[in-house]
């Protein structure tokens, strides 16, 4: 995060993460010491994930049953709270247009 004062009453803030609660404290100076904070909280815009799900790993339940795991993206690839994942499947050898899509919710 960088910080850059403008002038007395105003600094800018750059923010690096989505999705993110940030908490801002600003207290006045003087010679004597620093007087009483106010305190605000700043909950950031989120965005798409720009990481992919990690660790993705499965398992036969049957022969014809396939189970697949994964872990969410680092925190700091998600940009805000995943709320559901998208499972695309097909044959290696066909064509990717018609998929099958299972959703689901976190």
């Amino acid at each position: 995060m960088s910080i850059k004062i403008i002038f007395a009453f105003h600094a800018h803030f750059g923010l690096s993460e989505r999705g993110v609660e940030y908490e801002f404290r600003v207290a006045g100076q003087n010679t004597v010491g620093y007087g009483q904070e106010t305190v605000k909280y700043l909950l950031t815009p989120e965005g798409p994930p720009t990481g992919p799900p990690i660790n993705v790993t499965y398992h036969f339940q049957t022969p014809e049953i396939v189970s697949v795991q994964w872990k969410p993206p680092p925190k700091e690839r998600r940009n805000g709270q995943l709320t559901r994942y998208t499972v695309l499947f097909h044959k290696k050898q066909e064509a990717a247009i018609e998929r099958n899509i299972t959703l689901t919710k976190v």
